[in-house]
């Protein structure tokens, strides 16, 4: 593109070209392709829509005070997800908002960025159980609450009617250490081996990462008489449970130092053991190409079917034909396979049909036939 000389008139063209490329540009596609039109039309009249947080951030407050009767009793966040959900969904077009994304993300950053001390308390994901008791507690907000207001120490009971024993609640003369299992259904395994007794475990079993709850937990009874033992897999998802247990993340604060003892494999540990089968993970790239591959086979099964027709018929060995080498010397060489040839240089099958029985391997054509092209089907 030629530079024009400055004047007032190229100056007036130069701010006009700039102004109107894009909608240059746009046009010219539309030139090209009539749907754009559509897409045009759809950008330029749509309404912008509101984004679930900015609904949320409107009706938290309400939802809240209404599920709690006022800010009075404890509530569920799954009971403030009911009542804010109606509202949301309408204010962003009916988009649908899940429960995860609600009381994981949206209600503890409106909590913490508003600085309301809410009474909000979630369901209880796994429990926990203290040795020689036999306590056992859901390892939820108001579980571990309850238990850690109700601590306190050895206390004997004199002999009535029942034997005398000692009454206890809490770590205090009862729990030597803690063992925190990522994974629930080891119970049985452990009762039957008598592991919190014999070595006066408070056992703590959740499904996946820990709650809140539980690190609640383990912050108040572990120190330095009461260690902490993790039981977790050899996966990333394995170390980001352990991690949970003495990091600060973004739902919960530690106040205190925890330091979780691994009982987890190594690498040195897995060394000679041998691997697990599993199936391999494909590709994007592989499963596109078993994709076209098994598209190939119907094509080509639907051809062998269709080849024993008349007009189909003649389409195959025409597109046989085709493929037949063109190198020098070898021009109008046809198939010699034994069954499909019929004497006129034509081929009674589609190239690379399967036949039963032995094939023999091609022959160079007749010389009448190899002097002339392909005659034409």
């Amino acid at each position: 593109m030629t530079k024009r000389p400055r004047n007032v008139a190229n100056d007036i063209i130069d701010a006009t070209e700039s102004a109107t490329r894009k909608w240059t540009r746009q046009k010219k596609s539309e030139e090209r392709h009539p749907g754009m039109v559509r897409y045009r039309a759809s950008r330029m009249t749509k309404e912008p829509t509101t984004k679930q947080k900015k609904a949320a951030w409107q009706v938290m407050e309400d939802a809240y005070m209404a599920a709690s009767n006022g800010g009075r009793l404890p509530t569920m966040a799954r009971q403030i997800y009911y009542q804010a959900r109606p509202k949301i969904m309408a204010m962003t077009s009916n988009k649908q908002l899940a429960y995860g994304y609600f009381s994981q993300k949206l209600l503890p950053d409106y909590i913490e960025e508003k600085g309301v001390s809410w009474n909000v308390v979630y369901d209880a994901r796994g429990h926990f159980e203290e040795p020689h008791t036999n306590i056992s507690i859901g390892c939820g907000t108001i579980g571990v609450r309850n238990y850690i207001r109700a601590m306190r120490g050895p206390e004997i009971v004199e002999a009535d009617l029942k034997a005398g024993h000692v009454r206890t609640i809490g770590p205090r003369g009862n729990v030597a250490a803690i063992l925190f299992c990522e994974k629930e259904g080891f119970g049985p395994l452990f009762k039957a081996v008598d592991l919190a007794n014999r070595y006066d475990l408070m056992i703590i079993s959740t499904k996946g990462v820990s709650v809140t709850a539980a690190r609640q937990l383990v912050e108040t009874i572990c120190g330095p008489d009461i260690p902490l033992f993790a039981l977790h897999d050899f996966d990333v998802a394995g170390f980001m449970i352990f991690g949970t247990l003495s990091r600060d993340t973004r739902r919960y604060k530690f106040s205190s130092f925890v330091n979780p003892i691994s009982l987890g494999l190594r690498l040195d540990d897995i060394d000679g053991l041998e691997r697990e089968p599993a199936a391999a993970t494909k590709t994007r790239r592989a499963q596109r190409v078993d994709q076209r591959r098994a598209d190939r086979d119907d094509r080509d099964q639907a051809q062998g079917a269709w080849s024993h027709e008349g007009r189909p018929k003649r389409r195959a060995a025409r597109r046989h034909l085709r493929g037949v080498s063109q190198e020098p010397g070898a021009r109008g060489r046809v198939c010699q396979a034994a069954g499909r040839h019929d004497g006129r240089g034509r081929c009674r099958g589609p190239r690379g049909s399967r036949r039963s029985g032995p094939q023999a391997p091609r022959q160079a054509s007749p010389p009448a036939l190899g002097r002339r092209r392909t005659p034409h089907l």
